[in-house]
């Protein structure tokens, strides 16, 4: 239970933390596109024009299952490092 409370928060940080550096991205650009592509891996390999073309509610569920793989990720390292 407290790991997936944990992964459940960690999805949360990385998908608003996600969304904030994505609109700052499309404001700026520069250092803030690369760190959206970087926040957003899998999501950013698609074609510029792939997203777009989805239903909206595809495109979030998307957002929202790379944020839960990363959260994921992030918690196998911690615990890699720890053992």
């Amino acid at each position: 239970m407290k790991n997936a409370l944990l992964i459940c928060g960690l999805a949360l940080v990385h998908f608003f933390f996600g969304l904030f550096v994505s609109f700052a991205a499309g404001i700026s650009g520069g250092a803030w596109r690369i760190a959206s592509n970087i926040l957003m891996f899998p999501l950013s390999l698609l074609p510029g024009n792939a997203l777009p073309n989805l239903s909206p509610a595809l495109g979030w569920v998307l957002m929202i299952g790379v944020s839960f793989a990363w959260a994921m990720a992030i918690l196998f390292i911690f615990r890699a490092i720890r053992k």
